[in-house]
């Protein structure tokens, strides 16, 4: 993929957390996001997300703190490019692109397919 990313800001993190379901707030809370996770650890997870998930049913108006460590990134693609191996031929790769981001050479090339909606695609060899 080639595109642009942006780091989303903490009011739109803390919008799409309070989006999500109660229990997938509860494990965002509890999990250390891209650290090594072992069986105790696993299992703390679980005990401490299901101890948060009864307190939200024993007190309705307890709501799941949003985590400090918690966001995200907005991903613009220009560009998706797709790969599959296929044995005893030639392989399939297929590159899809906005419309506005091709190049005039590239618009006029007959490798270029159009396809639904602001994407083109070609057929790639590997």
């Amino acid at each position: 993929m080639e595109g642009y990313g942006t780091k989303l800001t903490e009011e739109k993190n803390r919008d799409y957390f309070e989006s999500e379901r109660v229990d997938s707030q509860a494990r965002a809370l509890v999990q250390r996001q891209s650290k090594c996770i072992n069986s105790t650890r696993k299992k703390e997870i679980l005990e401490t997300t299901q101890d948060l998930l009864q307190l939200t049913t024993e007190c309705p108006k307890f709501k799941i703190p949003f985590p400090l460590t918690w966001g995200g990134y907005r991903i613009l693609p220009q560009s998706w490019d797709f790969y599959q191996s296929i044995p005893n031929t030639i392989a399939d790769r297929v590159k899809f692109i906005k419309k506005e981001n091709l190049k005039k050479e590239e618009a006029e090339s007959c490798r270029i397919h159009i396809s639904h909606g602001e994407w083109v695609y070609e057929r790639l060899e590997c």
